[in-house]
């Protein structure tokens, strides 16, 4: 099925833009006054999950239960689409707020909803976030091949959207579990299917970074380094923002190299691109620890 209504209103997912919530949010609310002026229930439903889950993005976990307060007072049992997408947002809304338990019950209701429904397309966003929310890397690992065996066999295209995020997500399980050559066989993978589908191009750099930290993990320094300069080159090509990670990975692998010089100048561009990433500055201690040593500060 397709994950949209047939309406004139335009496509809910193509107004997103996930860097930017707060203005994804007036875009949604924007459309309010036209959803009730043709009538359309489901189109109202979906708007309202989606004002949620830009609240639970940034945080704003009361404001956004109190949205989907509104949209559970709605038929939902007439509006399948509706109904899966309020228990992912709930769910999502819970996750963000570090209660998993009450998240992974949220996705498992729509998990099976979704499959009855055969919502395709929500159906595999349910199984990409029960990995999402499992602690136990087995079952997150479960949960991701499920979701990708889902997404490769639906029905509705539209599922196979996912593939990319699904591949970089169970190579990052594989790669947590220290099966670093089953990382990097998916993380190729993701990087072909971003690639042949012309997905976004700050996604097919992550694609690419995970290949070359794959290789590192692997030993297989000289090409890390290698994939790691391309990358490097390729954002300056590309007159893009240089990535703080990966001057991460070039002091680290030029460390491996026994090439102070270039280690230190690439931690401290590292440090200087990354000292913005508020998160990463306060939950990756040693990380930031060993660049602030490679760089000599």
């Amino acid at each position: 099925m397709n994950p949209q209504p047939t309406t004139a209103l335009p496509e809910i997912n193509k107004l997103w833009n996930y860097s930017d919530p707060a203005a994804t949010e007036v875009k949604l609310r924007e459309l309010l006054p036209a959803a009730n002026d043709v009538g359309d229930v489901s189109y109202k439903g979906e708007l309202l999950t989606q004002i949620a889950r830009t609240y639970s993005l940034r945080k704003m976990f009361a404001e956004a239960h109190e949205t989907l307060n509104e949209v559970e007072q709605m038929p939902l049992e007439q509006y399948p689409v509706i109904e899966a997408r309020y228990l992912l947002e709930r769910g999502r809304a819970y996750n963000s707020a570090n209660e998993k338990f009450r998240a992974r019950e949220l996705f498992l209701r729509a998990w099976e909803h979704c499959k009855l429904q055969q919502l395709d397309y929500y159906a595999v966003d349910a199984a990409h976030m029960l990995a999402i929310a499992e602690h136990n890397p087995t079952v997150q690992l479960q949960w991701n091949e499920a979701a990708i065996r889902y997404a490769e066999t639906a029905e509705d295209p539209s599922a196979m959207q996912w593939l990319g995020s699904l591949y970089n997500n169970t190579g990052w399980s594989y790669h947590d579990q220290g099966n670093y050559a089953k990382a990097l066989k998916v993380f190729e993978k993701a990087l072909v299917f971003r690639t042949v589908h012309n997905h976004a191009i700050n996604t097919i750099l992550i694609a690419k970074w995970c290949v070359a930290r794959a290789h590192r993990s692997l030993g297989n320094i000289d090409e890390a380094l290698r994939l790691q300069q391309n990358l490097k080159a390729e954002y300056e090509k590309r007159e893009l923002k240089n990535d703080g990670y990966v001057f991460e990975e070039l002091a680290l692998l030029y460390d491996l190299k026994d090439d102070a010089d270039a280690a230190k100048d690439a931690a401290r561009s590292a440090l200087d691109i990354l000292s913005a990433d508020s998160y990463f500055m306060q939950n990756e201690t040693a990380r930031v620890d060993k660049l602030k040593a490679l760089a000599g500060v």
